[in-house]
C-alpha cells in the first residue's frame, strides 16, 4: 500500500513520517539513494507501507537551508531582549531569509522581565517599527503571551527559529508542557546560547505543527543584491519615489529611502544593516 506522508524527523538514515496520526519509521528506497535524492524534514513523500520505504519526494513549495526544512508557510522568529542581547542585524537577516521564501512572520521577544522599565520602553519603541512594516510582535513572559500567540497561530506548519539560547524550546515547553524539552542557560563567556535542539523536529499542537530547530549564532548571505533590495517591504513601498528605477538606496542620488531615513520615517539601524549586507553580498569592503 502506498500513501502520502510528511517527514517530521530525520535521524541518520532513518526518517519518521506522519500518516493518519501515526508516526512510522522509514528508510529511503534504493532508487532514491541511487538518484541521490535528498530527504529533509517537511518533505511530502510517498511511502510504501508494505516495506516502510520512502519511494518518492514530491515537489517542494520552498526550501530553507538554515534551518534545513521544506514546505513551510509560517515562521516564528525568536530573539531575546537580553542574554543574549537583541541583535537587530541578525533579526533583519532572519526576516530577509523568510521574506525571500515567502513565509509569514511572527516575532517573539523573550526575557523582557530582565529589562528595566526604561530598557523595555526603548525596546518597544524600536519594535513598533517592525509592527508598522507588518510583522506581528509578541513579548514574553507576559500573562497573556499564550493567548496572543494562539490568536496568530492559524494553520499548518510554523518553523520556530532563532539564535542559540533565546528560548525556543522554552516556548514549546510552555505551550506543550508534557514535552519537557531540554533547555540551557547561555554561556557567560561567549554571550550566546548552547545548542540544546540537535535536529529539526515536528510537534503537534492543536491543529498545527510547531517545528523546533537547532539554534545558530550567525547566518550566511547566500542571495543576490536584487533579492536583498526586493525583500524589504518597507523599502519596496516607497522606492517608486526614488529618482532611478531599480535604485539600490546606496550611492544613488535623490533616493526616497535615504530621505525617509533622514526624516526618521524608516528605522536607521534597519537601513544601515541593509547597506552592510548589500556591500557584503557584492563583495565590497
Amino acid at each position: 500500500m502506498i500513501k502520502t506522508a510528511v517527514v517530521i524527523r530525520a535521524l541518520s538514515s532513518f526518517f519518521y513520517v506522519s500518516i493518519d496520526n501515526q508516526i512510522i519509521e522509514c528508510r529511503a528506497s534504493k532508487k532514491l539513494k541511487q538518484n541521490k535524492q535528498k530527504i529533509i524534514v517537511g518533505d511530502d513523500v510517498e511511502v510504501d507501507l508494505d516495506f516502510n520505504y520512502i519511494i518518492a519526494v514530491k515537489k517542494r513549495t520552498n526550501y530553507l537551508q538554515r534551518p534545513l526544512i521544506a514546505n513551510v508557510q509560517n515562521c516564528i522568529l525568536v530573539t531575546s531582549a537580553i542574554e543574549p542581547k537583541l541583535n537587530l542585524g541578525l533579526l533583519d537577516r532572519m526576516i530577509l531569509i523568510m521574506e525571500i521564501n515567502k513565509l509569514d512572520i511572527i516575532i517573539i521577544i523573550t526575557k523582557i522581565d530582565l529589562l528595566s522599565i526604561a530598557e523595555l520602553s526603548s525596546l518597544k519603541k524600536t519594535m513598533s517599527y517592525y509592527q508598522k512594516v507588518g510583522y506581528t510582535v509578541i513579548y514574553s513572559p507576559y500573562d497573556d503571551f499564550q493567548d496572543q500567540l494562539n490568536l496568530n497561530l492559524t494553520s499548518d506548519k510554523y518553523v520556530i527559529t532563532g539564535q542559540s539560547g533565546v528560548g525556543k524550546s522554552t516556548i514549546i515547553n510552555y505551550l506543550i508542557p508534557n514535552l519537557d524539552l531540554q533547555t540551557q542557560e547561555i554561556s557567560r563567556v561567549l554571550g550566546r546560547g548552547k545548542h540544546t535542539t540537535r535536529e529539526v523536529t515536528f510537534y503537534s499542537y492543536k491543529n498545527i505543527y510547531l517545528i523546533d530547530t537547532p539554534g545558530f549564532s550567525s547566518l550566511d548571505l547566500d542571495f543576490k543584491d536584487n533579492q536583498l533590495r526586493d525583500n524589504y517591504p518597507d523599502f519596496v513601498e516607497y522606492s517608486p519615489g526614488c529618482k532611478y528605477k531599480g535604485c539600490f538606496h546606496d550611492q544613488e542620488p535623490n533616493c526616497q529611502i535615504k530621505k525617509l531615513v533622514e526624516d526618521q520615517e524608516i528605522l536607521a539601524t534597519r537601513y544601515n544593516y541593509y547597506i552592510k549586507m548589500l556591500h557584503q553580498v557584492r563583495g565590497l569592503k
